[in-house]
């Protein structure tokens, strides 16, 4: 079987790191990928609803980037939406790094 790859906006692929192939989230119809990682302002744009319109049940993963986001209120509002949506929460530290990329190499591993 072909290995599925990982969805990433460009600001969350810098959380974690994998050997698997990365694609942008925008460029993919997420029938060859096993997992998504998003930011906040990719859930403000709509990336959660197009990623369950698929179908797909992929394991999503949120990269919360305090002081980073330019609308707190939005995102307040839709806060409980997205905890329940999301599989995991990632930070940006570049100390975490290897331990996302595990978390996302177990999530695709029981995905696929």
């Amino acid at each position: 079987m072909k290995t599925l790859k990982i969805a990433a906006s460009e600001g969350a692929s810098t959380c974690f790191l994998n050997a698997r192939e990365v694609v942008p989230l925008g460029h993919t119809d997420f029938t060859d990928v096993a997992v998504a990682v998003v930011s906040v302002n990719d859930v403000l744009a709509g990336s959660l609803d197009v990623i369950q319109r698929t179908g797909f049940d992929i394991p999503i993963f949120l990269v919360a980037s305090p002081g980073t986001s330019t609308h707190p209120r939005e995102v307040y509002k839709h806060l409980n939406d997205v905890l329940l949506q999301v599989n995991g929460i990632f930070d940006l530290s570049p100390s975490n790094v290897e331990y996302h990329g595990n978390q996302l190499e177990t999530a695709a591993k029981a995905y696929e």
